[in-house]
C-alpha cells in the first residue's frame, strides 16, 4: 500500500497498479488492497475492472457497505439491473452515510420509486448540505414529485 502511494504520488499511476495487482497475485484476499485497486479503476474510468474488483470483495465481505455503494453506481450507469439490490444492501447497511443514501435515492428513482426516493435525498441532504450533486439529486426528485418551486429553490442554491 505504502508503494502503491508513492508511485500514485509520483504520477506513475501504470507503475502503482502493478504493485497493487503484483501483491493480488501473492494474496488474493487481501480486500483492502483489492479495494485501492477498484477504487484507482474506478476513478481512471476503468468500469469493467473496477466492477469486477468491487464484486470479489462483495463475495468475501457482504457487509462491505462501501463495495456495494460502489459497485452499485458502476452498475447503474451501465443499465444494470443489479444495481438496485447492491444499493439497497449498501443502504440497509449504512443509512445515515450520505453517500450511500444518495446513490440509493438515485437509483429508486430512476426505477421509478419517487416518493421513498425524496424520502431518501431529503435526509442525505440533511447530512451533507454541502454536496452538490447531492443537491442536485434532491432538486430531481422533487420535480419527479411534483414539487417544482422546492426543486427551483434547491437549484438556486447550488
Amino acid at each position: 500500500a505504502s508503494l502503491y502511494r508513492a508511485q500514485r504520488r509520483s504520477g506513475d499511476r501504470p507503475a502503482a497498479i502493478a504493485s497493487l495487482t503484483h501483491w493480488l497475485e501473492h494474496d488474493p484476499t487481501d480486500d483492502s488492497v483489492r479495494m485501492m485497486l477498484a477504487m484507482d479503476h474506478q476513478e481512471g474510468g476503468e468500469r469493467d475492472a473496477a466492477i469486477a474488483a468491487y464484486e470479489q470483495i462483495v463475495v468475501r465481505q457482504p457487509q462491505n457497505a462501501t463495495a456495494l455503494n460502489n459497485l452499485a453506481w458502476l452498475q447503474f450507469e451501465k443499465r444494470d439491473p443489479r444495481a438496485m439490490e447492491h444499493s439497497r444492501r449498501a443502504y440497509a447497511l449504512e443509512p445515515k452515510r450520505a453517500e450511500i443514501a444518495d446513490t440509493y435515492g438515485w437509483i429508486l428513482l430512476h426505477n421509478g420509486d419517487a416518493k421513498e426516493s425524496l424520502r431518501v435525498l431529503q435526509d442525505a441532504t440533511m447530512r451533507a448540505p454541502h454536496l452538490p450533486t447531492l443537491r442536485y439529486h434532491l432538486a430531481v426528485a422533487l420535480s419527479r414529485n411534483g414539487q417544482q418551486e422546492l426543486a427551483r429553490a434547491e437549484l438556486e442554491r447550488l
